[in-house]
């Protein structure tokens, strides 16, 4: 009896344990062997999604040719990128093909035909997915796979034709399609390129007032560019004080007033000797009556004439390197006052 009684009572706690592991299992939570809670969410997945969004397309995409078979791609960096994808085309609206990733913002794509147009876009990539094409491309065409690059360029000058602007030209390379001007503002360099002309003259404007700058020049053609010219050329912008421009030989009347200054120039060259005339107090035309002295400065701040009082008979200097020349007058006193004319031949 009890043994019956013991068994009908096993059944119905066997049947008890089944239902709630049943139960329990049917749960999102539920107690696995050794007593571990474990929290089973079927199809969700362990780890929560963080916020975050795809890099924006990258943007000034351009291309250089290296050489008949190779070409430099560079874009601007894109704010939390971690790679980037470079694709090509053999036209501008063409389809673009992957041809590899990389961290960096440039990439040089080789094996390429010589003289052939590439295209390049670019798309931004990080952990949360990637960006669209670049909407701007960069191309380039390679060399041609024989021939040379042409000779460098000779006889470069610089003239300065203001405070803000000098002249360069050069002589004509046999060859050539189009030159490239570089800049520095000490003759060692760095030498900077600032552009490309087809002529064999550029001029050079928005530069600082009495400063120099040192110019060289590379030729160009389809098989490359040549190297700068071994020589350079250099030249000082004038003073940016506002100054009357002189012409050789011809009188300037002015009148000064007492404490007042005037400024004159005229372009010199090198090599040439200039005498400066002016008449006032000290001369015998009773006509001027202010009394001034002169000074003469190179654009680069170096006196020629330093306050010099007698100039009817002229007075004389000579010029080591093109450029502006600037006459200053002043009164003999800080009250000297009237009539004076002044000329350069």
């Amino acid at each position: 009896m009890n043994i019956v009684m013991n068994r009908e009572r096993g059944r119905k706690a066997l049947k008890a344990a089944l239902v709630g592991a049943v139960l329990l299992m049917a749960s999102p939570m539920w107690t696995g062997c050794d007593g571990f809670l474990i929290d089973f969410h079927p199809g969700e997945s362990e780890e929560e999604e963080r916020p975050g969004s795809a890099p924006s397309a990258p943007s000034s995409v351009s291309a250089t040719a290296l050489s008949s078979s190779g070409v430099s791609v560079s874009w601007s960096s894109v704010s939390n990128a971690s790679i980037y994808y470079i694709y090509y085309s053999t036209s501008s609206g063409g389809t673009y093909t992957y041809v590899a990733s990389t961290s960096s913002t440039s990439y040089t794509h080789t094996g390429r035909s010589p003289n052939a147009t590439y295209y390049y876009k670019i798309i931004a990539y990080n952990s949360y997915g990637e960006s669209s094409l670049s909407t701007s491309y960069g191309y380039a065409t390679t060399y041609s796979s024989s021939g040379s690059a042409p000779s460098a360029p000779s006889s470069v000058t610089a003239t300065a034709q203001s405070s803000s602007s000098i002249s360069v030209s050069w002589s004509s390379v046999s060859g050539a399609t189009s030159y490239y001007i570089y800049r520095a503002t000490s003759s060692d360099g760095p030498y900077t390129q600032l552009g490309s002309t087809s002529s064999t003259s550029v001029t050079h404007t928005g530069l600082s007032s009495n400063t120099t700058y040192y110019y060289k020049v590379s030729a160009y053609n389809s098989y490359g560019e040549g190297s700068q010219s071994t020589s350079y050329a250099y030249a000082t912008t004038s003073s940016a004080t506002s100054s009357i421009s002189l012409s050789s030989g011809t009188w300037y009347s002015n009148t000064l007033a007492a404490g007042a200054t005037h400024y004159y120039s005229f372009y010199a060259y090198s090599g040439t000797t200039y005498t400066v005339y002016w008449e006032d107090a000290d001369s015998s035309n009773s006509s001027y009556t202010g009394d001034i002295r002169v000074s003469a400065t190179t654009s680069g701040g170096t006196y020629l004439l330093n306050n010099v009082d007698i100039g009817y008979s002229g007075q004389d200097f000579s010029v080591s390197s093109s450029g502006y020349i600037t006459l200053i007058v002043t009164g003999y006193t800080s009250l000297s006052s009237g009539p004076y004319r002044i000329k350069y031949n």
